[in-house]
């Protein structure tokens, strides 16, 4: 797939998002385009330091364990707001669609 299969794919993917929670403005779509890039960001980050993990107990010294828990206690510390966030995102539009 080249870039542009992609590209394609990711605003399928947001539209749809957006048709279901009934995300229909501009800033609304652009509100829910961040959280989703948001969540995969942090679901590839969580992966990433879970193989980080797998290495980090065979070696030697425990810097690198020191430094992984500091990330992993970071990114535990995110999951939440973002969820809040997109609580909120699913909140106000389904509020705003009871206005319609």
């Amino acid at each position: 797939m080249g870039t542009t299969d992609w590209a394609v794919l990711v605003e399928q993917l947001i539209s749809l998002v957006g048709d279901i929670f009934g995300v229909e403005s501009g800033v609304g779509r652009g509100i829910l385009t961040v959280v989703l890039a948001l969540v995969a960001i942090l679901g590839t980050a969580t992966t990433i330091v879970a193989g980080l993990r797998k290495i980090a107990r065979v070696t030697p010294t425990d810097k690198d364990d020191v430094y992984l828990s500091k990330l992993e206690r970071f990114l535990m510390k995110i999951r939440p707001v973002l969820s809040r966030v997109a609580y909120k995102q699913k909140r106000n539009s389904s509020n705003s669609s009871k206005l319609k």
